[in-house]
This record gives C-alpha cells, structure tokens and sequence, in this order.
C-alpha cells in the first residue's frame, strides 16, 4: 500500500471550484473533494496535466472564497490532485476557517 506523503491532514470539504491553465488559459469547473493546508483533491473531468502551473478559485461568495496559484501533481480518470503554491494571506485565512470547522479526515486510498 502507498505511504501517506502529505505533510498536514485532509478534510472531506465539497465546495465549488475553478481552475484555469496558466499555459492555455482553458478554464475548468469542478469540486473540491478534499482540503487540507497544502493542497486538495478535485473532481474534474479533463484536468490540466501533471505539473502545471493554475489559478485556482474554492467557493462562490467573493467573502468567502479561497484563491491561489497552485500546481498539478497527479490525475486519474475523474481526480486530480493539488499543491498550493502560492497563497494571500486573505485567502489562507479562509482555508484556515474551513479546517477548523472539518471533522472528517479523508484516508490514503
């Protein structure tokens, strides 16, 4: 089985999100499936590949939403996995809330 490698915990947390490829500028709708400090899960259909670089925006309402230059690295078939790269302290002051309202660690799979 594959040992954990992230460096803080994952929370279940659905929430809208939207990418868009730096490179192309192709913009991308899908859903936050997992949030942590460092990065997050995606249900996505048609995910950037892997190491590209993306704008990433979690949420709808403009006062709370979380924003931040991220980085791909991995896909499957319907998941695409992120590292957040780049982060506004506004933006990491509502991941910060959202993680302490999750209960729900998620587990390697």
């Amino acid at each position: 089985m594959e040992q954990e490698r992230r460096r803080t915990p994952r929370f279940q947390f659905i929430a809208p999100a939207e990418l868009v490829d730096d490179a192309s500028g192709a913009r991308i709708q899908s859903w936050v499936a997992d949030l942590g400090l460092h990065g997050c899960s995606l249900s996505v259909k048609g995910a950037p590949r892997n190491g590209s670089v993306i704008s990433l925006k979690i949420g709808t309402n403009p006062r709370e939403s979380f924003l931040a230059r991220a980085i791909v690295v991995h896909t499957r078939a319907d998941r695409a996995g992120i590292v957040f790269d780049a982060v506004a302290p506004s933006s990491l002051e509502m991941l910060s809330k959202w993680l302490a309202q999750a209960k729900f660690p998620t587990h390697p799979a």
